[in-house]
């Protein structure tokens, strides 16, 4: 699988290369010496609770694969939960510089 390097530190996290079939998630296999890889799928609707009852909502499915050798399961966990704050809401981002 090719891939980016994503600046935390020389190879230790990758965002994998879009590919051609537009699928809406995957999964990726971390390979040394990362430490970490994201995986994007595209944005597709889905039919999500929104106030009770049924809406389409556009969705981007997001996949991080960790060595656990390298990083805790809970920090890979709350890595994805700010990265889904800030790309729910990216005014906090730019707010903050």
């Amino acid at each position: 699988m090719r891939g980016i390097g994503v600046s935390i530190s020389p190879h230790s996290a990758a965002i994998p290369s879009e590919y051609p079939t537009g699928i809406p998630s995957r999964s990726a296999i971390v390979n040394a010496p990362q430490g970490a890889i994201l995986a994007v799928g595209r944005i597709a609707d889905r039919v999500v609770a929104h106030e009770g009852r049924p809406a389409v909502r556009p969705m981007l499915m997001l996949t991080l694969s960790v060595d656990h050798r390298v990083a805790d399961g809970a920090r890979a966990a709350a890595f994805l939960v700010d990265l889904a704050g800030a790309i729910e809401h990216p005014e906090s981002v730019l707010a903050d510089a």
